[in-house]
């Protein structure tokens, strides 16, 4: 085997697993990125070579990016030896803000043999909030609220809805489904790992809380199939429910949120963590 023949077992390039060896910090973070990046992949030309760096395609076929170990950051190198060439460093002291612009960057040059969420869900965008034409993401499920205050809770549903992506969608991929899965919000790898699927609704009343269960629950199945990625699950209110409700969702291990003078809030304290990070 030559030393740019590539391998995915890190074995058989026994120099680059010896200099990860000797700097565990470094070698944290180049996994880390590599683990990310993997997750996207669907081809099979990927590999270590026997110098710190991992390789995805090649210049032949498009879509080449590198991954050079460094000691200091992690670099990425997309189409290397090009015009087009674009580098993106990771660094372990802001190692979630970078590796989620690196990932919104890749996925806005679309390389060729990854999969982002943005090929099949579209970036989620600003609803009107005012005027005769408020439209709600599914008509077929929300027959039983067209009451007297239809209106209302359309400009509640999709004032919410812009409220998350004036949040999130500068720091992270913030999606809305489409088709027959439809949720409200998807917020890719929010705690650097899983994304959050939010159903928001624009009541605190029982029959729209258990609207949004069956949503969730079937909007998952149905993302889970196309995409093979699961999801943590999450309902977005206009106000704190009942504590009925809010135990409710936590048996079902679904979380909760809803507004306090435009500030999303959380009674799960991992959650309620994302959200002071990104609304301070």
């Amino acid at each position: 085997m030559t030393s740019n023949a590539r391998s995915e077992n890190l074995n058989d390039k026994p120099i680059t697993r010896q200099w990860l060896a000797d700097r565990p910090e470094a070698a944290i973070r180049f996994e880390h990125v590599l683990n990310k990046l993997q997750h996207h992949f669907t081809g099979d030309n990927q590999g270590y070579i026997d110098k710190p760096e991992y390789r995805f395609n090649d210049k032949y076929t498009g879509g080449y990016i590198i991954v050079v170990a460094q000691v200091s950051r992690t670099l990425v190198i997309l189409e290397p030896d090009s015009p087009r060439v674009k580098r993106f460093e990771v660094h372990t002291a802001t190692l979630d803000v970078d590796v989620q612009k690196l990932l919104a960057n890749l996925a806005r040059n679309r390389p060729k043999n990854f999969i982002w969420s943005s090929q099949v869900f579209p970036e989620l965008v600003i609803k009107p909030t005012i005027g005769n034409k408020l439209p709600l993401k599914d008509e077929s499920d929300v027959i039983v609220i067209t009451t007297a205050k239809e209106k209302e809770q359309r400009r509640t549903h999709n004032k919410i809805t812009n409220r998350f992506r004036e949040v999130f969608a500068n720091r992270y991929h913030v999606t809305e489904g489409v088709g027959d899965c439809m949720y409200d919000v998807m917020i890719s790898e929010y705690d650097g790992a899983n994304d959050l699927m939010i159903e928001v609704k624009s009541s605190v009343e029982v029959p729209h809380i258990r609207m949004a269960i069956g949503q969730l629950l079937d909007y998952r199945w149905r993302r889970e199939r196309r995409t093979k990625r699961d999801a943590h699950l999450a309902i977005m209110l206009p106000a704190k429910p009942c504590e009925q409700i809010r135990n409710l969702l936590k048996s079902l291990d679904i979380q909760l949120m809803w507004l306090e003078k435009n500030y999303i809030c959380s009674e799960n304290s991992n959650l309620s963590q994302f959200l002071r990070e990104n609304q301070n």
